[in-house]
């Protein structure tokens, strides 16, 4: 039976920078499975508005993902959230 060893332990041999860009990659795809819920609950059909183009983008720009909200009758906000407060960085209308 092959040993199997904890992701964790493949994480701690990688650079900050990889990290990070393995989170960016994860917090990306959530963002896509939320908006793909959204355009479920509202009935709009692939031909509406196609979440698998920005799926497949390796890159999606804000402009595209404030285009794509928009379609869906949202407004996209760029929000840092520091310790001390939220700060809108962007709002697209």
């Amino acid at each position: 039976m092959p040993k199997t060893k904890p992701f964790s332990n493949l994480l701690q041999r990688m650079t900050p920078e990889r990290r990070a860009k393995i989170q960016a990659q994860v917090q990306l795809e959530l963002l896509l499975l939320a908006l793909a819920e959204r355009q479920k609950s509202l009935d709009y059909t692939n031909e509406e508005m196609n979440i698998l183009e920005l799926e497949n983008l390796d890159d999606v720009s804000v402009t595209l993902l404030s285009q794509y909200v928009k379609g869906l009758g949202g407004k996209l906000k760029i929000i840092a959230d520091f310790p001390e407060q939220e700060t809108i960085l962007a709002q697209f209308e």
